[in-house]
């Protein structure tokens, strides 16, 4: 089967034209190949109304390269009608818009709008400041490749899937045509022998599990109950607020840090002190187990007012619910997705940085979504994407400071670009990949850790721009576009620590993985079909 090559659109200042011709002789191969075909306005025919033949290109894009130098800023066409569309497009999901720093000029800053954009080549150092030019495009090449390769697969998938819809919907036509012909070849009699057969049984089995579920609640009140007095707190800590569900539960110790403003001549200092929280912990099989942190209900003021789409700060009163001590893990991942399938499927090792303790990357809004919903039928127990506002409480577990930690943030309590700083924090390693959850032994106040970077966090959350008529009483914010984008909480390895805040907020498409996006799951009650 033949498959369409992916389509290319250059935007760029023609003062640029040797770079987008040098850039254009690096991805040969994948043109050579059939893999992609590339479209910029130097093939307009003679004769033709040129913009509405470059809006026409520009709108079917599969990617959308931007050219960046001060020329391309500059350029009243490229900056204001090309990227304006090509930025629209990258919100709706439907282009990949790539943003490639060709010379020194000023655009990682709030006022550009591809600035949230991951950017190349390496470090988003111009290709004019690299020592070898050469080494910078065929960096930038290699990464397009990958994102055509993506791109090609996901296409691939969406054929396979329908095909399968197909035989599927087919076959079940022809399952219910046999039993049609089946059911009108017996008599009356044997279809009531038949069903009152079926009844009897159904309501044994269901007093087999009712039995079971009730014996097992028991079991589990008194284990809980038989631990509880044998724990005595230990001075000076608070009592432990109670649990959200009966689940049966176990206090833990946890050390969590705290950042010291500092002042202009003096670097901001940390302390650190032991808490403990109460856990549950689901065993998914293969010595593979999921802890979920026990988090109390309350009220707080949600929202900032550093950015726009973070206010009104508004005030939202939550219930109690479990989340996640941790995000999912890749060993985690793949129990789940040998889990029975409900709605689509789960590819067992989908992240780019391998490791069973590092989180699980590149899963898209629904797969997640997959993952909740095979693990509430597995287990018996409701597990789910938490909301937006139950992601921000429980980060911000009490604090009102930009991060749980205080007012600023260091490398070395979590992951994120180290050549950035946030407040009076000092600049510090960037890893430039994940790291096993929990590596930096700190948690917030609840006990729950890596809330700042690592990965990017989905939530249950339609987007919207603001908080203008959000709820107030901690549920997800929907609406009646299932396809609209998705909320992405927590920031990344590969992020400016703004980015990380408790209040800081993003999006995505549901329906397609990004390169730094996990996710860490909900438990609120138990589970029905």
């Amino acid at each position: 089967m033949s498959e369409e090559a992916i389509k290319i659109f250059y935007s760029y200042s023609r003062r640029d034209l040797d770079m987008r011709n040098t850039l254009e002789d690096h991805l040969s191969t994948l043109r050579n190949a059939g893999k992609i075909s590339t479209w910029h306005d130097l093939e307009l025919e003679a004769g033709t109304e040129w913009e509405p033949a470059i809006l026409n290109k520009l709108d079917t894009a599969d990617i959308i390269l931007l050219l960046v130098s001060s020329n391309f800023i500059a350029s009243k066409y490229c900056y204001g009608t090309e990227l304006k569309r090509a930025i629209a497009r990258h919100h709706e999901g439907t282009a990949r818009v790539i943003p490639i720093i060709l010379r020194s000029c000023d655009w990682n800053h709030a006022d550009v709008p591809f600035s949230k954009l991951n950017v190349l080549p390496t470090h988003a150092k111009a290709i004019t400041g690299w020592p070898d030019q050469e080494e910078a495009f065929t960096i930038v090449a290699r990464q397009i490749r990958e994102t055509v390769d993506q791109l090609r697969a996901k296409r691939l998938a969406q054929v396979q899937e329908e095909q399968e819809r197909i035989q599927r919907g087919q076959q079940l036509k022809a399952e219910e045509e046999a039993r049609q012909r089946l059911a009108q070849q017996e008599t009356e009699q044997q279809l009531e022998q038949k069903r009152l057969l079926r009844e009897q049984r159904q309501a044994e089995e269901q007093e087999k599990l009712l039995k079971a579920e009730k014996l097992r609640q028991q079991q589990a009140a008194e284990a809980a109950r038989r631990k509880q007095e044998e724990l005595e707190p230990p001075p000076n800590v608070p009592p432990v607020t109670p649990s959200p569900l009966s689940l049966p539960t176990a206090l833990f110790e946890f050390e969590v840090a705290t950042i010291t403003k500092g002042s202009f001549l003096k670097k901001p200092e940390g302390n650190r002190t032991r808490k403990r929280a109460k856990s549950y912990t689901a065993d998914l099989g293969n010595n593979i187990f999921l802890e979920m942190v026990a988090i109390p209900g309350g009220s707080f003021n949600m929202g900032s007012t550093e950015s726009g789409d973070e206010q009104p700060v508004h005030k939202v009163t939550v219930a109690p619910f479990f989340l996640g001590r941790y995000p999912i893990t890749q060993a985690q991942w793949r129990v789940v997705a040998g889990f029975d399938k409900v709605k689509c499927d789960l590819q067992p090792d989908p992240s780019r940085f391998k490791g069973v303790d590092r989180p699980i990357e590149r899963v898209s809004w629904r797969e997640a979504v997959e993952f909740c919903d095979r693990l509430s039928r597995k287990t018996n127990h409701t597990y789910r994407l938490p909301s937006e506002a139950e992601w921000e409480y429980a980060c911000r577990a009490g604090t009102t400071t930009p991060f749980h930690f205080g007012e600023t943030i260091t490398p070395n309590l979590a992951n994120y670009d180290g050549n950035y700083t946030y407040g009076s924090g000092s600049k510090g390693e960037y890893r430039e990949q994940t790291t096993p959850v929990g590596s930096f032994g700190v948690a917030n106040a609840f006990g729950l850790y890596d809330m700042h970077g690592n990965v990017w966090e989905w939530c249950a959350d339609h987007w919207h721009s603001d908080y203008k008529g959000a709820p107030t009483d901690g549920s997800a914010w929907l609406t009646a576009d299932q396809n609209a984008q998705r909320l992405l909480r927590g920031g990344s390895w590969a992020d400016n620590p703004r980015y990380c805040r408790s209040a800081g907020r993003d999006h995505y498409t549901p329906v397609y993985p990004y390169y730094n996006v996990g996710f860490r799951v909900v438990c609120v009650s138990s589970w029905t079909a």
